[in-house]
């Protein structure tokens, strides 16, 4: 997946409810993964004209190496063309419309999109 956005989200649901949800906010059918492409994360994927989308949730204790692990949920939003910074904004209005609770972001590098600060960001 390309650089892009990361969108952090607050797992109050189940990673299958939040993927319907997320979904319906961003108006793109979010399905299981199955290819293994994410590894030991459970994910569901999904693409609109110009953006490749992956809900992650949180892998297994076992197979969770990550320095700080969390049970929250990732939406990584990859674009698949040259997309203008205000489409991260765009998007983040969408999520919050649809009542999904984003915690915290993550831009790609260089990107000039600076959204409202949210509970737990820098």
């Amino acid at each position: 997946m390309a650089t892009g956005c990361v969108f952090i989200i607050n797992p109050s649901t189940s990673l299958a409810a939040a993927a319907d949800r997320i979904g319906a906010a961003l108006a793109v059918r979010l399905v299981p993964e199955v290819s293994g492409r994410f590894e030991e994360y459970p994910a569901f994927i999904g693409a609109t004209s110009d953006m490749e989308i992956a809900l992650l949730g949180p892998p297994e204790r076992e197979h969770d190496i990550r320095d700080n692990p969390t049970q929250d949920y990732a939406l990584q939003v990859a674009p698949l063309v040259q997309v203008e910074p205000h489409r991260y904004s765009e998007l983040h209005q969408q999520l919050l419309a649809g009542g999904i609770e984003v915690v915290t972001y993550e831009l790609p590098p260089n990107s000039s999109f600076k959204p409202n600060p949210l509970r737990g960001s820098a």
